[in-house]
């Protein structure tokens, strides 16, 4: 296994695991909140005031599944072009 293909699969990791945390915070949304209004407005999720009181545990899965995702993309990023 190369170092790239190391942090694609720790990218494709983290991404699966904020799409399950995203699904599992749908069942703690706020009263008169549809899933529609979530989905056009993704960056409230990454707010935990926008979810029930409930949903804060799920809500910080989802911002340190995005933030280790973003670090993952950003590693492989330099790897490829540390290869080149």
């Amino acid at each position: 296994m190369t170092p790239l293909s190391i942090a694609i699969g720790v990218a494709v990791g983290t991404w699966i695991v904020a799409v399950v945390a995203a699904l599992r915070l749908m069942s703690h949304r706020l009263p008169g909140r549809s899933a529609g209004w979530y989905a056009v407005r993704g960056h409230t999720f990454f707010d935990a005031r926008q979810f029930a009181p409930t949903g804060h545990a799920a809500q910080r899965a989802f911002v340190l599944a995005a933030v280790a995702f973003l670090l993952a993309v950003i590693a492989a990023i330099a790897i490829a072009f540390a290869s080149v």
